[in-house]
């Protein structure tokens, strides 16, 4: 196919040569008109085109954003204070960061995409998605660097105006951006790759929002079921066998010991010699922090192992009877 530009499909389609303010032509195109915008970018050959395009807000956003969180107040270390974002060299560093991980990411993003592209019809090639996350990107590249600024002017005021001013202004502006650039992929998708608005919706949507947000509930799931885990172990009611049994004339004593927080009644408690289920001497309940002696078992000789089975754990235990 005959290499193409937006350039020259420009020449095509308006007959006017290309001036000066093609560029911002073309910036106002994908972002106020973007069906008009794919239809003429459909025919470029290459990513060449849309990567330089890329490359070019990419470069803007690296730098003004790296050098917008230098006014960021910080604690840090001297010994990593060279590095840091507030010094000159700390500024250049952020910003080839931030241009080598843009980088990598729009490939590594563009395949993840063109998987479920291709998954939901999608035939138009790799490229054609490719094309769609580089120009996609660039609503979030272009006003992306801006959202630092409340930070910046909102620093140190810990009222509700500097709250609102200094978390929640970044959180919506960015969230702005990322939905303009999230429209545009779904635009980008439907006509690069001539394929309904529904395919096009969910081809950009399970990559982007739901696979992500089933891994989030997932790793929620498992860290709260952690989290209340360890709470259930600090609050439930819990019996631990606080000293070494004795076997005294046959019979075991054991010293039961509350380390929860609820109080235990002995007959939630559950005692057993050798797997077999025998009764205890005693009764009553065993308040959080107390302990309560406990005989169970009579005519015992020779080695023995028994548990003790509460409501919310159990506690083993070995004795040797004389």
């Amino acid at each position: 196919m005959e290499n193409t530009s937006y350039d020259d499909l420009y020449r095509k389609y308006s007959g006017v040569t290309p001036s000066k303010t093609t560029f911002a032509s073309k910036i106002k195109k994908l972002l106020f008109s973007p069906h008009e915008f794919f239809e003429k970018v459909k025919m470029e050959s290459g990513i060449g085109s849309a990567f330089k395009f890329y490359l070019i807000f990419l470069l803007i956003f690296s730098v003004l954003y790296s050098i917008l969180l230098s006014f960021l107040p910080t604690q840090i270390p001297s010994g990593f204070q060279p590095l840091s974002g507030t010094t000159p060299f700390g500024i250049i560093i952020s910003c080839i960061s931030l241009f080598i991980g843009g980088v990598i990411s729009v490939f590594i993003g563009g395949l993840w995409l063109h998987l479920w592209v291709y998954i939901l019809g999608g035939r138009k090639g790799l490229t054609q998605t490719l094309k769609t996350t580089m120009y996609g990107s660039v609503p979030s590249l272009l006003f992306g660097w801006i959202s630092p600024i409340p930070l910046i002017l909102f620093a140190g005021n810990i009222g509700s105006y500097g709250f609102i001013g200094s978390i929640i202004l970044p959180i919506i502006l960015q969230f702005a951006f990322a939905i303009w650039s999230f429209i545009l992929d779904i635009i980008g998708i439907k006509i690069l790759h001539e394929i309904s608005t529904g395919r096009a919706v969910l081809s950009v949507l399970i990559p982007t929002i739901i696979i992500p947000l089933i891994i989030a509930l997932v790793i929620g799931g498992l860290v709260y079921n952690f989290l209340a885990g360890s709470f259930v172990t600090k609050t439930s009611k819990l019996i631990s066998i606080s000293s070494p049994p004795t076997c005294i004339d046959g019979s075991i004593s054991l010293v039961l010991t509350n380390i929860g927080t609820q109080s235990i009644d002995v007959s939630e408690l559950t005692f057993y010699i050798e797997n077999e289920e025998v009764t205890p001497s005693c009764t009553g309940i065993i308040a959080p922090g107390s302990s309560k002696v406990c005989t169970i078992g009579s005519g015992l000789t020779g080695a023995k192992t028994g548990e003790v089975k509460g409501p919310s754990n159990q506690e083993s235990f070995f004795v040797i009877c004389q």
